[in-house]
């Protein structure tokens, strides 16, 4: 028998997005259950009445784990799957087969506006709960990574300024105030350290930032957590120009998962900073190898022309003239944008001139 699946919906002064979200993934959901909260000013609720098959509104209380599992409460499908009104589903490919895998919760793809990835359980079994009062987790036991199910967050088109404006204030209260004082009480609890140190490199403050990864770090074993906070960790060193330290720590990032290729390419960069052209280049090139196995966390999204464009730099910084022209006109002809594709060529036709005069 084909197992069943609903969606399920938290959402608040989400107008903006809703319908998207709800169309990108109407298709294949045999129910549509959303929550509004009642604090709602906009047209939430008049959206989510015309869509969904059971509708809920509650008061908030300050906690998001309660919230979802409020929402999913009473339903009676096979699967849940949770979506926020600020995203939709940009691909969905052979769900049906991993319904039937034998697990609790299957890892879905989860793309940022900045290109960063990351996995998660979106889609789980009915029967189990969420916990956290932010950053909420689902209680999963054993899951399946699913690829090819991808959400796409979508913060500046789905949500407007306003709205977006409300969250981030909550934002910036709920996580210092509720992980801040998970942390004080238990110093090992690495989910609430590891928000902490997103939260605080989302805010550019790296001092606190870099106090986070030192505890996270000091208690998790989990590679990926700390392959990305580790590779977090070098990035807050290079914009303070901690050059020698951050190259430490992106090192460190390589043992917790070697080869792949978003290590290189900042270990290009920070001896690009450094002025270290020649081996900089080494691991510019190496950057262009594809990893091997899907990973939890993708802190970049792919740009081999901003990398071509490194290497033209490189070159154009020993005085290599035709050879950051053939770089640079590389970059140009895999740009995607017009306008990149027009600067990286003029970049190629300057070091031509160059190599005339």
């Amino acid at each position: 028998m084909r197992k069943t699946i609903a969606l399920v919906m938290v959402v608040k002064n989400e107008e903006k997005g809703l319908e998207k979200a709800i169309l990108s993934c109407k298709d294949f959901v045999n129910e549509i259950i959303i929550a509004v909260d009642n604090e709602s000013t906009d047209r939430t609720l008049e959206i989510a009445k015309k869509y969904a098959t059971t509708l809920k509104t509650f008061d908030w209380r300050d906690d998001f784990a309660w919230a979802r599992n409020f929402a999913h409460e009473g339903v009676k499908t096979d699967w849940l799957f949770f979506l926020d009104g600020h995203e939709y589903v940009e691909n969905c490919e052979n769900l049906i087969d991993y319904l039937d895998k034998p697990v609790d919760g299957l890892l879905v793809r989860i793309r940022m506006e900045t290109g960063a990835e990351f996995y998660n359980p979106r889609i789980y079994k009915n029967g189990f709960q969420f916990y956290g009062q932010v950053h909420e987790k689902i209680n999963c036991e054993t899951v399946a990574l699913y690829p090819n199910f991808i959400i796409q967050h979508d913060r500046l088109g789905g949500q407007d300024l306003k709205s977006a404006e409300i969250r981030e204030k909550q934002r910036d209260d709920q996580i210092p105030r509720i992980m801040g004082a998970e942390v004080k009480k238990n110093p090992a609890n690495i989910r609430a350290s590891f928000h902490l140190v997103l939260y605080y490199l989302s805010k550019l403050d790296l001092k606190k930032a870099l106090k986070y990864q030192k505890l996270y770090l000091k208690y998790s074993k989990l590679s990926g957590e700390r392959y990305y906070i580790l590779f977090s960790r070098a990035l807050t060193l290079l914009t303070k120009k901690k050059l020698f330290r951050a190259f430490w720590f992106v090192n460190k990032a390589d043992l917790e998962e070697p080869m792949r290729w978003e290590t290189e390419k900042l270990k290009g960069i920070i001896l690009f900073e450094g002025k270290k052209y020649e081996k900089a280049l080494e691991h510019f090139v190496n950057s262009f190898n594809s990893n091997v196995k899907n990973h939890i966390y993708v802190p970049w999204k792919r740009d081999d022309a901003g990398t071509w464009n490194l290497i033209g730099e490189c070159f154009y910084r020993r005085g290599v003239y035709s050879k950051a022209s053939t770089a640079f006109l590389t970059a140009s002809n895999q740009a995607k944008e017009i306008k990149e594709k027009d600067f990286f060529r003029e970049r190629s036709l300057l070091m031509r001139e160059m190599m005339r005069s």
